[in-house]
């Protein structure tokens, strides 16, 4: 996402970025979970173990299986853009597919470590880069040094990756028509003349610029602190020349403007079988894929011009991966009970769970193998519009916090297995973990606390003999929006507000892209939205900010469903009583320019005076992500970056 606004920006960005939110909100949609998957509130063990105490050996062949039946879209079909990594990638995609880039077949300037938030998994890393960037001093220009001697996998185990690959990539993720294909390529219109090439009005970026063979310069229009996690996405890795034609402009990729990831030549420490067969000599539309992808399957092998002492990163402990589809979860476990297979894979697209009592059988037998719970990044929440009654006074909007039982609609979204608790706005892993403890609004077992929810109430202007209910008309008929399947989770929200007085009138939109039209149209003047969850494109946690910055509020059409910084203008035109709200602008713009733990502290400040003192949103919870492994998984590690296995941290026992 856009990171940084100096001046209010034109309607279309807000547009494009409202398309990005959107995009993650349905992608990280939940299925209506099965019997089996309404689950008891009973706790689950979260897991993220270290590395083995002695360094495991390289060897083996990781057997992983997913669920052909839920919404693994991408594997089943692979279709041009499958691990194009300019087009193809997306947090709703099968999800080893962005994985697979991260860990296995791209490298990137920087990248993360492949662990967990608290084993510094959201901190950034030098990768193809020799350091971290040299940034001026007014953050506007990145100098970048390459690492030598890093050569692109077979059939072109002689071509060195050079800053010119980098320059080439990004001209193809921000190229007219490309780019809106791209879940990424709006994270880069920092870069100076981006939009002006977007559109079509140049014939370059004018802020790209590779000096030598080893050095990329980067000039921006504004300062963005987070441009080295962007750096770390997959559709920022670099992209080979096309060695039977040296100019031409995206390399490999020319003439392949819906994708060419079928073909993709690997700079990572695996390469899709049979990479070495590769016919560049074909044009684009005619050229054979790579044998490691078939139907239902990927096969992953090691690219024999990746060496390990040039990355620090990616341990890739198995010599071979194999992806396949299967036609149940039932068949996956048979596999692995089998020992046909060592990974259980959620597919992607809906959320992640398995059923409880498949975890509990993993867990309470070790011989079987294990589940491993990590939290994903998306936080899903009730959002107020500050400039609606009731919402409008901060005293209801606190009341809503204590009162709403999180623990419930956890449970009614497939329980304990597929989501925490949540007591803050922002992802854990966006702010390095700092906040994992913080919850101001913290009750017992996260089931509410309406003593304290009616004392907030009490103080209210919509309550004016202080009882802690509203008896104002303002609480009457309130109206609010959801989308299927989160009707049940909005009548629970319902009925939880009716102790307070408040009186929902739940309209469930079953289109979702028109309950994304509604919730970011300021002027339908909806008091509360349910179904809305948000992640982070990348690990910095400026952009995730840009959901309250009031300069987003652009005839009503951006990614600020709350309204938040909306002026008193704005807010006349759009048709509320209310001329003011809070505004955290320049909190925001505090963020954006700081780089490393410092954004990491100023995002992590900025969310608790959000939680505190503006209150625009109920978050309730993060969601977790739970794959079972097979007896022979030795080691086992989370990206974060992506929110799934790091399949390179996987050792497997001799």
């Amino acid at each position: 996402m856009t990171a940084h606004l100096t001046s209010r920006p034109d309607p279309k960005d807000g547009r494009r970025l409202l398309a990005l939110v959107a995009a993650a909100a349905l992608l990280a949609g939940c299925a209506a979970p099965s019997a089996s998957q309404v689950a008891s509130s009973a706790p689950v063990t979260t897991a993220s173990p270290s590395m083995a105490a002695s360094t495991p050996e390289r060897g083996g062949t990781l057997r992983v299986v997913v669920d052909a039946n839920a919404s693994s879209v991408a594997l089943r079909d692979q279709g041009p853009s499958f691990l194009d990594p300019q087009v193809g990638l997306g947090p709703g995609d099968f999800h080893g597919s962005w994985e697979l880039a991260r860990c296995c077949l791209t490298r990137t300037l920087f990248s993360h470590n492949g662990r967990p938030t608290e084993e510094g998994g959201a901190r950034l890393h030098p990768d193809i880069a020799v350091a971290l960037a040299d940034i001026s001093a007014d953050g506007l220009t990145w100098t970048i040094h390459l690492k030598e001697g890093l050569h692109y996998g077979p059939p072109l185990e002689e071509v060195e990756i050079t800053s010119r690959d980098f320059v080439r990539s990004l001209h193809r993720l921000l190229a007219p028509g490309i780019s809106d294909a791209s879940f990424f390529a709006w994270d880069f219109m920092d870069i100076e003349g981006a939009g002006d090439y977007q559109a079509g009005a140049a014939a370059s970026i004018s802020g790209l610029e590779a000096p030598d063979d080893h050095t990329l310069v980067i000039r921006l229009d504004q300062p963005k602190g987070d441009l080295g996690a962007l750096f770390a996405e997959p559709a920022a890795a670099p992209l080979p020349p096309d060695p039977n034609h040296p100019d031409a402009a995206f390399g490999i990729a020319e003439g392949a403007d819906t994708g060419y990831g079928r073909f993709l030549v690997s700079s990572g420490p695996y390469m899709l079988e049979g990479s070495e067969e590769l016919d560049f000599s074909m044009p684009a539309d005619q050229r054979a894929p790579a044998a490691g992808i078939a139907a239902g399957k990927l096969t992953l092998v090691r690219n024999p011009s990746w060496d390990p002492a040039s990355d620090a990163l990616r341990p890739a402990y198995a010599d071979r991966i194999e992806i396949a589809l299967v036609d149940s979860v039932e068949q996956a476990v048979a596999d692995l009970d089998a020992g046909r297979a060592d990974l259980l894979l959620p597919a992607g697209g809906n959320l992640p769970v398995i059923p409880r009592d498949l975890y509990d059988a993993f867990q309470g037998d070790p011989t079987r193998g294990r589940v491993y719970v990590n939290a994903s990044g998306a936080v899903r929440n009730v959002i107020m519009n500050v400039a609606a009654a009731p919402f409008d006074d901060i005293h209801v909007r606190r009341a809503l916090n204590y009162a709403i039982d999180k623990q419930h609609l956890i449970d009614l979204q497939g329980g304990p297995v597929g989501a925490q608790v949540m007591g803050h706005l922002v992802p854990d892993k966006l702010e390095d973990g700092l906040l994992r403890d913080y919850d101001p609004y913290a009750t017992p077992e996260g089931k509410g606390d309406l003593d304290k929810a009616g004392a907030e109430m009490a103080q209210s202007k919509y309550d004016t003999d202080h009882d802690g209910r509203c008896d104002a008309s303002a609480c009457e008929h309130v109206r609010a929006v959801t989308r299927d399947p989160y009707d049940r989770v909005t009548e629970a929200v319902a009925d939880d507000l009716e102790a307070l007085g408040i009186h929902l009138e739940v309209e469930v939109v079953l289109d979702p892209f028109a309950f994304f039209d509604l919730a970011y149209d300021a002027r339908a003047k909806i008091p509360l939205y349910v179904g809305l969850a948000f992640m982070g494109n990348y690990l910095g946690g400026a952009g995730y900010l840009l959901g309250f910055d009031g300069r987003m509020a652009i005839d009503g059409d951006s990614g600020n469903t709350s309204l938040v910084g909306a002026t008193a203008e704005q807010l006349r035109g759009w048709g509320y009583d209310t001329t003011e709200v809070p505004n955290v602008d320049d909190r925001v713009e505090a963020c954006v320019s700081l780089v490393g733990s410092a954004q990491f502290e100023c995002v992590a400040s900025a969310d608790q005076y959000l939680m505190e003192n503006v209150v625009p949103w109920v978050p309730y919870s993060q969601d977790r992500y739970a794959v079972i492994a097979s007896p022979r998984v030795l080691t086992y590690g989370f990206d974060e970056l992506t929110g799934s296995t790091a399949l390179d941290q996987i050792a497997l026992k001799p």
